[in-house]
């Protein structure tokens, strides 16, 4: 706001309904990561139930962690690596693509 209020007077005029707003996306935001935690702790303890040996998570999985749920792939692969469960980035690119392609 204080970047912004010298180029439009509306920005600095509108200042308290600004920080509402960005608290309201900060929850938002936070609620949807929150989420995601949940489904990723559920997805690696899936692909460890599936396949104890070599539990993977899918290509598929992770990029709907990223594109539903704001995931980076990085917090994905380090979380899944972390429990002992491997992450198909290849496909994971595949997805990404084919989302770039729409």
């Amino acid at each position: 706001i204080a970047l912004s209020g010298g180029c439009d007077l509306n920005v600095a005029d509108s200042a308290e309904r600004v920080y509402k707003e960005l608290e309201r996306e900060e929850m938002r935001f936070a609620t949807t990561l929150g989420r995601g935690e949940e489904m990723l702790a559920d997805m690696i303890a899936t692909a460890k139930a599936a396949n104890a040996e070599a539990p993977t998570l899918s290509g598929a999985q992770a990029f709907t962690l990223f594109d539903t749920y704001g995931f980076p792939l990085d917090i994905t692969t380090d979380t899944a690596t972390e429990a002992g469960v491997e992450v198909d980035v290849d496909a994971f690119q595949v997805a990404m693509e084919r989302a770039r392609n729409l």
